[in-house]
């Protein structure tokens, strides 16, 4: 199957919509495709429907790219030296998303993505993002002791984000408040632990020792959100050797709806970067 490139809408970033739009409702506004067991053929075993009309997989939003309107659901955003198709998937077939950026050098970012932003309606309560990912090539370097970022998970909403991050060291959380950008990293000190702020606010925590290229696996963030604004971090990972992330302290999490989003956001010094995602969900738990 050919890669079909997906067209850029600007940068990535907290969408636009009006707050009447929004209550319109999130698969109107988002031209999310109609993924209900209906869709499927009668009869059709298991093997024959996609992997988001399987039985198993009923989630409150999925997208496992293999429909017509493939990432139909997501808005797209990218800057120059990074690209993003829809070609072949080694995980659940057909489909599945590869994005890519060019060598950056020091200091300069590219970054390539699809986000989805949920309506009023989906209050962040619990939230339970998922997505299958393959990192096909991390080349991040170090110089002048500074040393590259890619993220490539998001989890957002207003004043707030939670970013999933590949380092030298690791997989690693990263949280920022307050911040109009949240999908660019920065280069990060060559010989940095964790960084914490005066707040108590996780600037860089690892959570995952490098995971290997070129092999399928499963990423959940999951956050309950408390009454005094602190939330319950879940990070998990098929791979041996997951640290137990940080927390969110009080103040930080509010009512309003998340945004989830898929990247590679880099900022050099770095190689080419490319990662792949299939079968991405998200789950509004009443518990």
């Amino acid at each position: 199957m050919r890669s079909r490139p997906l067209v850029a809408a600007g940068l990535l970033a907290a969408s636009g919509l009006t707050a009447v739009a929004l209550a319109i409702g999130c698969a109107a506004i988002l031209s999310i495709p109609d993924r209900t067991l209906g869709a499927a053929p009668d009869g059709a075993a298991d093997g024959a429907r996609e992997w988001c009309d399987q039985p198993a997989n009923k989630h409150d939003f999925c997208d496992d790219f293999d429909h017509d309107d493939a990432a139909g659901g997501w808005t797209p955003g990218s800057t120059p030296g990074a690209t993003f198709t829809i070609g072949e998937s080694s995980d659940t077939p057909p489909n599945a998303v590869d994005m890519t950026t060019t060598p950056q050098p020091l200091g300069v970012g590219a970054v390539a993505g699809l986000y989805v932003q949920f309506p009023m309606a989906r209050k962040f309560d619990h939230v339970h993002f998922a997505v299958d990912v393959r990192l096909v090539s991390i080349d991040l370097a170090t110089e002048g002791g500074l040393s590259a970022e890619l993220g490539f998970l998001l989890l957002e909403q207003q004043d707030f984000c939670i970013g999933v991050v590949m380092t030298q060291a690791g997989i690693g959380i990263i949280m920022r408040s307050h911040s109009t950008d949240c999908t660019g990293v920065t280069d990060l000190p060559d010989d940095s632990g964790t960084i914490t702020d005066d707040a108590g606010l996780t600037g860089y925590a690892l959570v995952s020792p490098v995971p290997n290229l070129k092999q399928w696996y499963h990423i959940a963030l999951d956050v309950k959100r408390n009454a005094d604004g602190s939330g319950a971090l879940g990070f998990d990972l098929n791979f041996p050797g997951v640290i137990t992330p940080p927390q969110i302290p009080p103040g930080y999490l509010t009512e309003a709806p998340p945004l989830v989003a898929i990247a590679t956001s880099v900022v050099g010094p770095s190689g080419r970067i490319e990662v792949q995602f299939d079968n991405a969900t998200v789950d509004f738990p009443s518990k």
